[in-house]
């Protein structure tokens, strides 16, 4: 077998484990909003395959590039990021369970930081 073929496999199999591993711990701590991230990586590759098919192939200027290709990648691009950012921002707005206040409260004793993490979470 090539490598370039075992290391797609290895790939496919992290993130199939990924996406099982999310939607184990959604229904473990019944908080189903993280589905919609294996949602976004589900959806995220129609952009760039319909924007690739709305190109016309018979072309013949090739080297030109297409507007509606490259949409279709920026709106990929964004789905994805957007898959990763969702996390973060529901994280830092305790939408998660454990979210921002847990993390600044077991940072450590200074002050200033859990008074700035007050400040931040809209306490004072």
């Amino acid at each position: 077998m090539a490598a370039g073929l075992k290391t797609i496999i290895a790939l496919s199999f992290v993130l199939a484990i990924g996406f099982l591993l999310v939607i184990l711990s959604s229904a473990l701590w019944h908080n189903y909003l993280p589905l919609l991230v294996v949602a976004t990586y589900v959806v995220a590759p129609l952009p760039n395959w319909i924007c690739g098919r709305c190109a016309n192939p018979d072309d013949f200027m090739e080297n030109a590039g297409s507007a509606i290709v490259d949409f279709g990648r920026f709106v990929t691009g964004f789905l994805v990021v957007m898959g990763i950012g969702m996390l973060g921002l529901w994280f830092e707005w305790v939408v998660c369970e454990g979210g921002a206040e847990t993390w600044l409260g077991q940072w450590g004793t200074n002050k200033r930081v859990r008074v700035l993490g007050s400040r931040m979470m809209g306490a004072g």
